[in-house]
């Protein structure tokens, strides 16, 4: 399964300048503070094919950290990265199961976040763009691949919060654009494969709410596209994956330990809008972590 989307989902807190909502949707360090995120998340996912019956059932875990400066009250610039490590093993009546690996490092992201007031809400917004640490591969031979997408993905997000008695809502949506670049396929012992891989954009929207209490109750309902990415050889045009829409819900809880620390749990549930895209009788993806936020 490519997408697992793990860090927008774990990475989340608050702790606004003055005058700011304060919700788990949107972060953001004060004037000259350093904000510091980190997060262990895992993964369990399993999906069926309803041509084949084949079964496909995903494990593994991620561990992404952040890094974003305080210029002033409103805006920051910072990076984020990450390392995962998932196992995938497939099974279907009259063949051998096979068992594929995804580990390494994902694309770094460097970025702007900034939160404004805006008519009694909060408009908050980022954008940046993705970094590939290394080269895009995929392993045919040992079923293994690296995270990385071997091109920058520009993104953009913006959204709005507002208050509404003892609580906040919101929403908010966000675009990557996936820009050419390059990944080696390892066809056998002495063959690789170099091609050209275009598109596969993601776009994104979503609502959330959040309670204000002790504890700060947070929801958050989110459906993504995964648009078609293409691949280009000598000449030769396919498809290396095909489009597809997801929706998603996240429920956390807030702890905060200290003004300058907190800690949550988060769990998050994703499924396939429509089963056909995919061609798929069931999907279904579970993620739950602990992350950390510490200011300095």
């Amino acid at each position: 399964m490519k997408h697992i989307v793990i860090a927008s989902l774990i990475l989340s807190s608050s702790n606004f300048a003055f005058g700011m909502i304060k919700t788990s949707a949107n972060l953001s360090p004060d004037a000259g503070q350093m904000e510091f995120l980190a997060a262990a998340a895992y993964a369990s996912s399993s999906v069926k094919f309803s041509d084949t019956g084949a079964k496909s059932d995903l494990t593994g875990y991620v561990l992404p950290v952040g890094f974003y400066y305080g210029v002033n009250q409103n805006d920051s610039f910072g990076l984020t990265l990450g390392y995962i490590s998932t196992e995938t093993k497939s099974a279907q009546a009259g063949f051998s199961d096979t068992t594929s690996k995804n580990k390494g490092f994902n694309d770094a992201k460097i970025g702007y976040k900034g939160n404004y007031d805006f008519m009694g809400a909060t408009f908050f917004s980022s954008a940046g763009t993705s970094i590939p640490l290394e080269k895009s591969k995929v392993d045919e031979v040992t079923m293994e691949r690296n995270p990385s997408e071997g091109r920058l993905v520009p993104f953009i997000e913006a959204g709005l919060v507002f208050p509404v008695q003892s609580y906040s809502l919101g929403f908010g949506g966000s675009y990557n654009m996936a820009l050419e670049g390059n990944r080696d396929y390892v066809i056998n012992s002495t063959t690789t494969v170099n091609v050209t891989v275009k598109d596969g954009s993601q776009m994104s929207l979503y609502v959330f709410g959040e309670i204000e209490s002790d504890y700060h109750p947070y929801l958050k309902v989110l459906y993504n596209r995964y648009y078609t990415e293409h691949f280009e050889y000598n000449g030769i045009t396919g498809t290396s994956s095909s489009p597809y829409a997801t929706i998603s819900a996240e429920a956390s809880l807030r702890f905060n330990m200290n003004p300058n620390f907190e800690i949550w749990p988060t769990l998050a549930y994703t499924t396939v809008m429509d089963k056909s895209d995919m061609n798929v009788s069931s999907y279904d993806q579970f993620i739950g972590g602990v992350s950390i936020r510490a200011l300095y």
